[in-house]
Order: C-alpha cells, then structure tokens, then sequence
C-alpha cells in the first residue's frame, strides 16, 4: 500500500447505503475547505488506471462538491488480496469506528455562513439543526486554543464548551489556569457566579431572550445537563445598565411618598461590579450615591447622631430588594469591641485574653470564628436529625417549607387540587409526605423528549421510568394520548374562535 494523489474522476465509487443525506455532505465539505484533508481516501487500484473505493465515500462526494481535481489515497496495488473480503473489512471497520464531525468543525462552517450573510434560519433549515443549536455551535469559534485543544482531547464536554465560549479571551485563559483537569458545566458555572454574579433572570427581557451573550442562550432543552445550572449574563456592561435602571425604579417607589435625603448607597451580597474600580459613586436616576462600607457605622434611631441616610441594595439571586436606614459612625472603642472574640460564658474569665490570641493566630478575624462555629453547629444538627427520631409536627413543617416558592406553591395545587397548609400535609402520612415530594421534584426537563418517544426510541432506564415505573410501551402510548388531547384542545379552540 501507497500513499498518491489521484484523479477525483478515476475513482469509481459504488454505495448500497440507503441513508445519510446531503446536510452532513455539506458540512465536511466546508471543514475540508479549511482544514483540508485529513485522512485519506482508502481505494484499490483496477484496471485501466482507475481506483475503486474502498473506504471515504463521504470524502469523496464533499471532495466532488468542492470542485477538486484530486484527493489524496492510500493505494492497493492490483492484485493485492484480491478477493475482495479483505477490502470489505476494511470499509466496514472505518464505517463502525468513524466518529461523528467535532463540533468545532461544525463551528468553522456555521461561522462562516453566518459571516458571509446566510441567515440562521436558513442554516438551521439546510442542516435540520434548531436555531439554537447554529448558535450555540458558532459560538464555539470563540474558545480560545487552550480551549479548543482540552475539548478535542475530551476533557471538556460540549455543554461545558459553550458555557466556556461565553466568557472573553482574558476569562477563558484565568479560569483555565486554575482549572488544569478535566472541565465539567460546574466548574464553569461556580467560575461564573463568582466573577460576575449576573443571573440572567434578574434583568431578563425579549432581547436576552435571543441574546448569545448568555450561557445556555435561548433553548433551555438544548442542553439538559446544564438546565439546573445559573443562566449567566457575560455582557457586563449591557447586564450593570439593566440592574441600575431596575434599582432607580426600585428607588423611585421606596420614596414615592416622602423626600429622598438618601446620599449614600450599599450594596449587599453577591452582586455585580456596578460601579468601575478607582470610582466611588454611582448615577442612579437623577441622582448620585456614594458607596461607604458600613463597619464604622450602626443605625441611627436619633436625628442628632445620624450622619447619613443610606440606599440598601439587597440581591437575591433572580431579586433585587431596596431599603433606606440611618446610620451613625461608631468610636474606636465600639469599633474594638465590635471587631473582638466573643466567648462563651463557660470560659474562665481568667482565660478569655489568653484564648483570644490563640484564636487571633487561628483565625483571620472574629468573623471566620463565628464561622466556624456556625459549620460545627450544622453537622451536630445534621448528625442528630439523622439518628434521632424527628417529631411528626417537625417532618410537617419541613415538607411545608419545601414548596415556599411560587413555582412549588403551584406544582403543589397542581398536582394535589388543593392549596398547600401545615394542615393538608399533617393529615398524610410520613410515607404519603415522601410520595408528595417525589413526585413534586419531578421537572419537565426530566422527562424522556416528545419526538424521541413519538418515534419508539425510549431508553429502558429513563427519569420518567426510574420515578413512575412505567414500562417504555406505557410511556409511549402515555405520550400519545397525551399529545393527541392537546390537538383536540387546539382544534376545539380554533373551531369556537371561529
């Protein structure tokens, strides 16, 4: 065996494949024409001086799409095994092991029609992708060569991938340096709660909706692993004008009947960089507040004491909270006392100076104490709510606590017909309790997809089989009763509508 170049139209190529369609054709096609060939086309010299093939027949139509003359070949002389059974092994082997086109040559290709004025949907037509799904491909010309090498190498998944696309060059590159091994989705997303704390849910509107500046984009089903993960803005500068725009509303309501003499602002938790470093100040409104740290200062309840009123920014995650309060500054000597080791009365007196050095040496500040404190406390509770028996009232009140949100509160209705009360849940048992909150904690993206299910491919080991039982006939006919109800629904409503 050789390896030549060969004639494209001395190649003679005859397929019994019955399946596979252009798009795939088109898309190697486009990665040929910026990567080349990679591997050559595997055929076997016959008479006439021409070649059958043996192995590549998509290489050689995307090679015939692209107008070239002709390819590089692995080359059997004639006469080599020439019964053909070998060559047939040879193709079958190179059919079973191929792998599918990596997404980042998908990218290149999706890229360069979107740069060259293709519309994405009429990608998304041509390649029988979602809009999302061009997007979210594309995206991936923005990884970094660190980048892209660890997700060639497999170290990095795809979900992972575009999250990672998100960040700019100078954040990929930080948050590859401190993460050396494999990357998964929470890596990502711990590095992007952190760096930027912009929870897309917080300022959303129906330009986020169709913004691929933030991680999971549009299609919350596009990838399921990461559905459960902070959809985070990357635009920094689009994100801080949303939040400072939902604040002056947020102020414009707390003082809507009564003066603002409010000149100072804090903001509290894990929040955005909304004011740039070296500044002090803040335009919200028509307005300007300094920001002040508050460790010198306490509330005022007195006119005389007061030396400023403050705007209190409070963020929740999705939620952001405002309040005014007055403070006054505090003296050293509160400030010492403040600052210090509080110990509990069960240490000597005689003891208490001495055991604050030591904790002075062990721990930054009074802060990381009370700290590590707090995380002792919460093992001996967890420790002992798991070997002791809890009273029933206890068990009540936390399945009741578990659905305070307004989501839960629903799927609760939902799904019992009543409204949730400490008396609803006392009146179940502690096996029917469990039986609610399983069956609660089911969510949409659990559930096996629509157009699988519809076509009989339903995994044996699913979440909808794992929760319910329900065998893949039963999910199947599930679905469709289902779905044909729906249609019936519509059809009535456009029947009365007209």
């Amino acid at each position: 065996m050789y390896l030549e170049q060969v004639p494209v139209e001395d190649i003679l190529s005859i397929s019994n494949r019955s399946y596979g369609g252009n798009g795939a054709i088109e898309v190697l096609a486009e990665s040929m024409m910026e990567l080349g060939l990679i591997n050559p086309l595997t055929v076997r010299k016959v008479a006439n001086d021409k070649y059958r093939l043996v192995a590549g027949r998509r290489r050689l139509a995307a090679a015939k799409l692209l107008g070239w003359s002709d390819v590089s070949c692995q080359i059997y002389p004639i006469g080599d095994d020439g019964e053909g059974e070998h060559f047939a092994e040879i193709a079958l082997a190179e059919n079973v092991n191929r792998m599918d086109m990596h997404p980042l040559d998908e990218a290149v290709t999706f890229r360069r029609l979107l740069d060259t004025g293709t519309s994405i949907k009429d990608i998304a037509l041509k390649y029988d992708r979602s809009v999302s799904g061009i997007y979210q491909r594309a995206r991936l010309c923005n990884l970094i060569k660190m980048a892209r090498t660890k997700f060639r190498d497999g170290d990095m998944p795809l979900y992972a991938a575009a999250m990672l696309a998100s960040l700019t060059e100078e954040q990929q590159q930080d948050f590859l340096e401190h993460n050396s091994g494999t990357i998964e989705a929470y890596n990502i997303n711990a590095y992007l709660f952190f760096l930027q704390h912009q929870p897309v849910g917080l300022v959303a509107d129906d330009k986020c909706a169709v913004c691929d500046r933030r991680t999971r984009h549009s299609d919350t089903d596009l990838f399921p692993e990461i559905s459960h993960y902070n959809d985070v803005c990357t635009d920094s500068a689009c994100y801080c004008r949303k939040v400072i725009a939902l604040i002056a509303a947020r102020i414009d309501t707390l003082f809507a009947d009564q003066e603002n003499d409010a000149t100072v602002i804090v903001f509290h938790n894990a929040h955005p960089q909304l004011i740039p470093d070296g500044s002090k100040t803040i335009n919200i409104g028509a307005r300007t507040y300094v920001e002040v740290s508050l460790d010198k200062y306490v509330t005022s309840f007195s006119l005389e004491e007061t030396a400023f009123v403050a705007v209190e920014v409070f963020f929740y995650g999705n939620r952001i909270e405002v309040s005014s309060r007055a403070y006054k500054k505090i003296s050293k000597t509160e400030i010492d006392e403040a600052e210090g080791f509080v110990l509990p009365d069960s240490i000597p007196p005689e003891q208490q100076q001495a055991a604050k050095e030591v904790l002075g040496i062990q721990y930054k500040n009074s802060g990381d104490f009370e700290r590590a404190v707090r995380q002792k406390v919460f093992e001996k509770v967890q420790r002992q709510v798991f070997t002791e028996k809890p009273a029933p009232e206890r068990i009540t009140r936390f399945v009741v606590e578990s659905f305070n949100s307004r989501e839960s509160k629903d799927r609760f209705k939902l799904c019992t017909g009543k409204k949730i009360s400490q008396k609803f849940i006392a009146a179940l048992s502690h096996a029917q309790q469990l039986v609610l909150l399983m069956a609660l904690s089911i969510n949409p993206w659990d559930l096996p997809q629509y157009d699988n299910v519809i076509a009989g491919v339903v995994a044996d080991d699913n979440s909808l089989a794992r929760f319910t039982g329900m065998t893949p006939e039963e999910i199947t006919t599930l679905y469709q009763d289902t779905a044909a109800e729906l249609v019936q629904e519509v059809l009535a409503t456009e029947e009365e509508a007209g």
